[in-house]
Parts: structure tokens; sequence; C-alpha cells
């Protein structure tokens, strides 16, 4: 979808908004973000399209379009478009961390995604959750404040069942959210582990992956 997409976007020919938002979340994905937004500025199609607006916005804060990204974000949240809802809210606390007077601070993000979450039906209901936990506690390790680590954070890194792409990002905050309460041999042990599950992984998006690494790195630096 992406290779058809790009294509179409370089002869100027018009892409459909589903198209459009499976090879946007691709080239996020793979850490290409101006590949996404050549694409998203290729859809003609009238009338909002959240998931295309969402990954749209992921690319924005990923070229660091902080203001951009924001705007697009709120414009998002004022569809109320459920299936959008929480991940939108979880990239704006994110992006909210970078905007010097944000009109919704990081912590009313999350509280107001942790909201959705919870109001959504199975099985979204579950999976929305898990993101919201480990989206929490991966703020609480940029923050460097481990008060700010939701309680769930242990037992969500104990669940198997959790998709790879949230569980590994959520041990690679925990891990770092140890080193900062003084816990470097549990860190450690922990970063070991992540490291050993990190290499096994299969069909991570390399975005993902390099957070993860990245998680893995700081708390050996933490705990130097």
């Amino acid at each position: 979808a992406r290779a058809f997409a790009l294509w179409a976007a370089a002869a100027g020919s018009p892409i459909g908004a589903e198209l459009a938002a499976r090879a946007c979340a691709s080239a996020n994905s793979d850490g290409e973000p101006a590949a996404a937004l050549r694409i998203a500025a290729a859809v003609q199609a009238p009338g909002p399209h959240p998931r295309l607006q969402l990954e749209r916005a992921r690319a924005l804060h990923a070229l660091q379009e902080i203001q951009s990204a924001e705007t697009e974000l709120r414009q998002l949240l004022d569809l109320g478009d459920p299936s959008t809802t929480v991940p939108a809210l979880l990239e704006l606390a994110m992006v909210a961390r970078s905007v010097p007077s944000p009109r919704r601070s990081p912590s009313e993000a999350l509280r107001l995604a942790e909201a959705a979450a919870h109001s959504r039906q199975e099985p979204f209901r579950t999976e929305s959750i898990h993101q919201v936990t480990a989206a929490r506690a991966a703020f609480a390790a940029l923050e460097s404040d481990p008060a700010l680590a939701p309680s769930e954070l242990g037992a969500l890194c104990l669940d198997w069942a959790v998709p790879a792409a949230v569980l590994l990002p959520a041990r690679a905050s925990r891990c770092q959210i140890l080193a900062l309460e003084g816990r470097s041999q549990e860190a450690l042990l922990e970063a070991s582990g992540l490291w050993e599950s990190l290499k096994q992984a299969r069909g991570l998006p390399l975005t993902v992956g390099a957070e993860i690494l990245n998680g893995i790195l700081c708390t050996y630096i933490m705990c130097a």
C-alpha cells in the first residue's frame, strides 16, 4: 500500500483516504514521517478522515512540527471518533510536553485517555487500557519521575498476552523507572531480559524497536 501510495502521490494522482491511512501508518512505523505527509497530502476525498488525521499528526510530531501536530490532534479529537480518541489523546500528551503553553496538559490528556479507554467496549477496552498504562509509564520515564508511573505497570509487564508492540516498550519504561528509584540491580536484570526479548521479537515496527533500545541504553547509563 505504501509503495503504491507514494507512486500515486509523486504522479499527482488522487489517493483514497483509507488506503492513505494504511500507507501513512506503515511509513510512520518505519520512521519515514516525511513520506507519510506526502501520502496524506495526495488525498482529495472530502470530509473528515480520523485515521488519516491521526497518522498525519504522528508524522508532524516526529518531524518536530509541534504546533501543527497539536492543532491536528485537537481537530481530530473534536470529531469524537471512538476508534481514534485514545491514541489521539496519548499522542497529544507527548506533544504537549514540547508546547510552552498547551491547551491541554500532558497529565490531563493522559487522564482523559484513561477515561476514554474504560468507556470502550471489549475487545477494544482492554487493548486501550494497556496502551494507556504503557503511555503513562513512558511519560513517567521521560519526566524522570517514578511517582508518575501507573500502579498497573508491573502486572502489564508480566502479561505475555499483551502485544509485543505495547508490552516491550512498557518493560523498557519499567527498567528506567527502577533505575530512577535507585534499584539498580533490578533495573539491570530487567534490561538484560528485555534485550533478549527484543532480539527474539518479530515484526516490531522500527520506531518501536528504537524506543525499546533507547530505554535499555538509558537504563544502563543511569545504573553506571
